[in-house]
């Protein structure tokens, strides 16, 4: 039997309020023999498609319906032919224990979301582990409320080193990433392609689950990634209520600031950036996460 793709008739996309992604194509196909030979096997292999497959553009979403119809026989004299219309549905709400699911874990495509969430996250430390001071030494509180952008990963992996799961030296917990990415990987098409810049993302958790389902081991790995760029550098006013100066025998101490009354001063003074009073503002930087590859992971 002879099976020719005579193209698309109808090609359809929407978004639901949930965000549910669903892409809709109707194919015409023409048959050399009739229904009752069991054409369908062959129609859906000239589509190219099949339940449980990803779509091309949006792989997140799976094929969750293939609807075959025949029309009456056609053609003239003895080469009779029948036309076929294939309705496909791609979707991206599906349950993982459902069959249109990959068989393979690993050959699933990976899961990405997002969120904003408001946290206060307070800097009292850099990527050193020194206290985030003043030059005078003072201790210099950094909470702040923020909104972060917080992007999910889920993906199964053939192994992982589970010290990759740590923070540094040996982990990625709590580093930024080294190079440039697109937070939204094979859904770029849908997303956008605007990339999360160098330094600018921050691994928050790492999880993985050791799990065997058909005969195959894997790792399914869970990631948080942040992109809340305030919380992983900071530049302030060097200023504090104290400064350092040379005391008895050349030792350098600390002495709380007077104001032009001769009183203890209510509020910040400058600071020169080495500890000593100022007339000019300086600033002080902190870097509060090392920076890592992340390709480790074989998750982006």
């Amino acid at each position: 039997m002879a099976v020719v793709l005579k193209g698309l008739s109808r090609v359809g996309s929407s978004v639901d309020e949930q965000g549910v992604r669903q892409y809709r194509r109707t194919y015409r196909v023409r048959a050399s023999a009739p229904p009752e030979t069991d054409a369908e096997a062959e129609i859906v292999a000239a589509i190219g498609a099949d339940l449980g497959e990803p779509f091309a553009a949006d792989p997140g979403a799976i094929c969750i319906s293939i609807d075959l119809a025949c029309d009456e026989r056609k053609g003239v004299g003895t080469v009779p032919y029948w036309d076929w219309q294939a309705n496909l549905v791609w979707s991206t709400k599906q349950k993982r224990s459902e069959p249109t699911n990959n068989p393979n874990p690993l050959a699933r495509p990976i899961v990405i979301s997002m969120d904003t969430i408001i946290a206060e996250e307070p800097t009292w430390k850099d990527v050193a582990g020194n206290a985030v001071t003043n030059s005078a030494e003072d201790p210099v509180p950094r909470p702040k409320k923020r909104g972060k952008v917080v992007f999910r990963y889920e993906k199964n992996v053939a192994s992982i080193d589970w010290r990759l799961l740590k923070e540094p030296p040996q982990g990625l917990l709590l580093t930024r990433n080294s190079a440039p990415f697109n937070p939204w990987g094979p859904f770029s098409a849908v997303f956008g392609t605007a990339e999360i810049e160098t330094g600018k993302g921050r691994i928050e958790k790492l999880s993985a689950t050791a799990a065997f389902e058909n005969g195959i081991a894997y790792a399914a790995v869970k990631m948080e990634v942040a992109t809340d760029e305030d919380s992983f550098e900071d530049i302030f006013v060097d200023q504090g209520f104290f400064y350092l100066a040379p005391g008895k025998d050349g030792i350098v101490v600390s002495k709380q600031f007077l104001d032009e009354q001769g009183q203890w001063a209510t509020t910040p003074q400058l600071l020169d950036g080495e500890g000593g009073p100022s007339d000019i503002p300086f600033d002080r930087e902190y870097q509060y996460y090392p920076v890592a590859a992340w390709t480790p992971l074989g998750i982006i």
